[in-house]
């Protein structure tokens, strides 16, 4: 039997009951049939782009700059 809810502008959509997990992880076994990349370990945070060495020499190079433009003049 579905269930219907409505949306944020007032329209009748099909809900489902079943959780979450559950619908998440077919989705991702018809992505992986689908020859989708594997998603292996837990996603990047924020700071993750410091482990790569062009990221840190560009953000060394903005702040020398930043720095030559204050006190250097």
């Amino acid at each position: 039997m579905p269930v219907y809810a409505l949306d944020g502008i007032g329209m009748r959509v099909r809900c489902s009951l079943k959780p979450r997990g559950r619908r998440l992880s077919k989705m991702r076994s018809l992505e992986l049939q689908a020859d989708m990349p594997a998603r292996r370990g837990a996603p990047k945070g924020r700071a993750a782009a410091y482990n790569l060495k062009n990221v840190r020499d560009q953000e060394q190079a903005m702040a020398e700059r930043a720095y030559q433009r204050l006190f250097c003049r």
